[in-house]
């Protein structure tokens, strides 16, 4: 008779945040066969096999998981397989021990490198007494600050008592957030999540935190 397990996920004070029943015990298969840079595996039987399910098999890296069945004897990874063997025993899984890393668009932000040539700064020499300044040209792009840098000279009683300040430089810095209508850009994070393959093949994820942990609950055998 079947067996299914219920997983709980705790955290640090071993407070129960989530629980998930009716995951899948891992199914063996032998005969299965891999091959290089492919994501097409070959199964004994993919009829008791759901996508979700991890994949732990020779030559298929870890945390893989069953993307999709493609037919009867044929399952479509999530990596490709890193060398080609056949007659592999392969362990399929309902629950995946490696977190599964995903990336989602969160929010907006500007770009702070711009793309040029709307604007144009000029450029002159000899800002400042005694300084040899900038070479005479133009800054060009959409949206810019400047930033100046100066040497500072102190006066003298014997001298000019007034002091000297050269502008030895600008630090050009490119924000089209200084442009009229900045440039909205989606902000792309990385999420990673533990996933869980029920019985009739319900996929539950639960978010991944360094934090938490998976416990073994109970074993149920099903009649």
């Amino acid at each position: 008779m079947p067996t299914t397990a219920t997983y709980q996920v705790k955290d640090d004070n071993g407070r129960t945040l989530r629980e998930v029943p009716g995951v899948l015990a891992e199914v063996r298969q032998t005969g299965c066969e891999v091959t290089n840079d492919s994501q097409v595996m070959l199964v004994e039987d993919s009829t008791v096999l759901y996508p979700g399910m991890q994949v732990c098999c020779q030559d298929v890296a870890e945390g893989t998981y069953i993307l999709a069945i493609k037919d009867g004897t044929h399952v479509i990874l999530s990596a490709a397989a890193t060398n080609s063997v056949s007659n592999l025993v392969g362990i399929f899984k309902g629950m995946n021990w490696v977190a599964i890393s995903k990336t989602a668009d969160r929010g907006w932000w500007r770009n702070l490198i711009s793309n040029g040539g709307a604007n144009v700064l000029p450029l002159r020499a000899n800002f400042g007494a005694g300084g040899s300044g900038l070479a005479e040209g133009a800054i060009g792009d959409t949206a810019i600050s400047v930033v100046p840098a100066f040497s500072v000279t102190a006066g003298t009683d014997n001298q000019d008592p007034r002091g000297t300040i050269v502008l030895t430089g600008l630090d050009v810095v490119k924000d089209d957030t200084l442009a009229s209508s900045p440039t909205l850009r989606t902000k792309t994070e990385h999420w990673s999540f533990w996933s869980f393959v029920s019985t009739g093949g319900h996929v539950s994820v639960v978010p991944f935190d360094p934090e938490h942990s998976v416990c073994l609950k109970e074993l149920v055998t099903v009649a």
